[in-house]
Formats: C-alpha cells, structure tokens, sequence
C-alpha cells in the first residue's frame, strides 16, 4: 500500500469519487449507470487517477490498479461510517489537490447516507482539495415523483425534502471550484437557487462510439427476434422512466414487436413500494418480451436489432443514458414530451435543426397517443439527428471539456 500511495500521490493525478465497474467491464449490473458514465469520460485523462468507490457488496475492501488508475472499492452503501473511512483514505494523497464527484442520488445510500457528502465537501475543502462537483441529477420538487418514491400524494414530507434538496444543492455550489450538470436545462434550474453562475458548467452526457453496429439481421438472429418491426426500450424498470408505458403501447400495436431491454432497478429493487410496481410486468402482451439486465457484450446486439427506440419518460430529472446509446447505435428514437427541455442545449438545438426535425416530430406524449407508426421518411432525419448527435457529444470531446475544466 505505501508503494501504490507513493505512486499515485502526485501533483497531477486526480482523486475520483464515483460509482464504478468492475475491472475491465464498463456496463455493470452491479453498479448504477454514473458508473460507465465515469469510466467512458476519465479513461483518456493523461495523469494518474485514484478511484474512490463502493464495494459492490464484497466483504473486503478491494485496491487494485487497472490500466492508470488505482481503484478503492472501500465505501459502504447506507455506511456513514465509509465517509469517515473515505476521507482518512483520500488524506493519504497529499499531493492531489483536485477531487472530481459524480454524484447521483443513491449511487452511496439512501436519502440519509446523502446527508452527510455536504459535510464530507467541508472536510476535503478543509484539507486543501478543490473540488469539482458533477451532478447528474437537478431536481427541487418531488411533487411529481411521489410514486416513484413510493409516497401519497400532498405527503407531509414534501415541502421538507424539497428545502433540504434546495440546499444541499446551494451548499454543493457553494464549495465546488465549478459545479457540472449534464444538460443546459439542469444550469438553468440550478441558476433559480444560486447567485455564482460563474461556478455552473454545462458538459453533455457523452455518446460511445466504441460500441459497433451490427448487421439488423444478423442481431436479430443471433438474439432469436422474431424478423418483424422492433421497438425497443433501454433502461431499468422505472416509474419515471415509463416502463410500465410499454404494456399498454405493446397491447395497441400488436402488429409490432416490443423489447424491454433492462431489469429492476439497481437501487430500488428492495423497496416494498418498488416491489409493487414490478408486479404490472407480471402479465405481459405476447408481443412484448423482457430480457432483465442486458450483459455488455450483447448491448449492440439489442440496439442493431431494433427498427426505433422509445423513452416514454414520465420527468426529466436527468441526462438519459439511454437516449446517449440510441445515438451510440444511430438510431431513430422518439422522446416523450416531457424531455422537450434537452432543446435548451445548444448542440441538442443545432443539431435538431440540420436534421430537419421539429420539435413535434422527435416529441410526444405517450401517455396521450400510445400509436406507433413507422414512418422512412422521418426515420431517416431521425437517423440523421442521432448521428450528428453522436459526432458533437463523442466522449472523446467530452473527456477533453472535464480534462479542460480541471485545469
């Protein structure tokens, strides 16, 4: 351990803390999605990098190196104790000063467990550290997550958590060096509660162009699809993703085939009030299929295979990463109306207009219209759109906008 400190403990590493794979995977099942998000985004930083974790429910702490990073698998879900465990661990590092957070709520606990990473920020900022603070979720009003949470609608817990969530948010601008949100609408919402714009930068959700395209037929053979039209969702079970939107719009469009590609949720799947809702998959149309978590190696195989894909989401709260692989894979996807806020984006904006899209066209409401109706001729700007956008958000550029950012 002195060696592996020596080593790493320079002036130009970087101390990460983040959910993150296991060694030499990228996609986890045993992490949220920040964890990929992570790997894709410090993989290319010049420098040493020392990766602070979870344990992925090991009983041991793991320390290993892969490629240049030294990862500790030291932090606890729900384990206020791990905080204290974390800082005495990043203290040993006395020459990094700068510590990048990618933070998502649940990624290290509950709701209680992420009470105490404002007091962690004081003791690192204490300690002499800069911190530079990714959030990849902006949220100020649970009013329209209540069952997504679990909770009654008008619970009496709202108006609290929602001033609490305000300033856990002004606290967290408050001591970064710079504050990063995914998309322009998150800046503009954290804009309603800080007065240091200066501090708020705006780096989009990147797109992977490792991940290759695969012949449709051959995806769809090798994943045993029937060969007929195929919509496909991407993601976790969730209410806010509108997952269970796909029973309905399966049952509409029989002529179609339906996959959802995912499994329960990461950080939901021991809650009673989530345990409910997985129940409506329970019965499902026979042209709708659920394959559970897809493994890595056959993420491409889903993607290639399917002729759109759909984000039926019920809120933004979030730069989809969904969405990000749809353009990894170039392919036509429709948003639900309630992600017409990425068109704050400036490249979002552009892109939408070389396309040739309008705005009803890549948006709609699927709790209204629940019909699918392939159209080539709107395919094909779709197609066009999701290209550029992977050009303009590669993670390559978007590596280099943190790497700039940090210096």
């Amino acid at each position: 351990m002195k060696y592996l400190i020596e080593k790493y403990n320079h002036q130009d590493s970087l101390i990460v803390i983040s959910s993150y794979p296991e060694k030499n995977i990228r996609y986890s099942q045993k992490v949220c999605a920040v964890g990929g998000f992570t790997k894709n985004v410090i993989d290319d930083f010049p420098g040493r990098k020392i990766i602070f974790t979870t344990r992925l429910g090991y009983k041991k702490d793991q320390i290993y190196q892969e490629n240049n990073s030294l990862v500790y698998r030291i932090f606890k879900r729900n384990s206020l104790f791990s905080f204290i465990k974390l800082f005495l661990s990043i203290k040993n590092f006395t020459y990094v000063k700068k510590v990048l957070i990618q933070f998502e709520f649940s990624s290290f606990g509950d709701i209680f467990t992420t009470i105490f990473f404002p007091i962690l920020l004081i003791c690192l900022k204490l300690s002499g550290k800069k911190i530079y603070f990714v959030f990849h979720q902006v949220i100020f009003d649970l009013n329209s997550l209540t069952e997504y949470l679990g909770w009654e609608k008008n619970d009496w817990r709202l108006p609290y958590f929602n001033f609490f969530l305000k300033l856990f948010y002004q606290i967290n601008v408050a001591l970064s060096e710079k504050t990063i949100v995914l998309e322009e609408e998150f800046k503009q919402r954290l804009l309603k509660i800080s007065d240091q714009p200066q501090k708020i930068a705006v780096i989009p959700h990147g797109v992977d162009t490792n991940l290759k395209i695969i012949d449709q037929t051959i995806a769809r053979k090798k994943l045993k699809i029937e060969n007929k039209p195929t919509i496909l969702f991407f993601g976790y079970l969730t209410w806010y993703k509108g997952a269970d939107f796909m029973i309905e719009i399966a049952n509409i469009n029989k002529k179609l085939n339906f996959i959802i590609a995912g499994g329960p949720s990461f950080t939901q799947k021991r809650k009673l009030h989530y345990q409910k809702y997985l129940k409506k998959f329970s019965d499902l149309p026979k042209n709708l299929k659920i394959t559970g978590f897809v493994k890595e190696r056959l993420i491409p195989l889903y993607f290639s295979a399917a002729d759109q894909v759909i984000l039926p989401y019920r809120s933004m709260i979030s730069s989809s990463g969904p969405l990000s692989l749809a353009f990894s894979f170039e392919k036509p996807t429709i948003l639900s109306k309630k992600l017409n806020s990425y068109v704050k984006s400036k490249d979002f904006k552009i892109n939408l207009t070389k396309s040739g899209l309008i705005e009803t066209e890549l948006f709609r409401s699927f709790e209204i219209n629940k019909k699918i109706i392939l159209n080539n001729k709107l395919n094909l700007k779709l197609i066009k759109f999701s290209k550029l956008m992977k050009i303009s958000r590669n993670y390559e550029k978007i590596s280099k906008e943190y790497f700039n950012i940090l210096q």
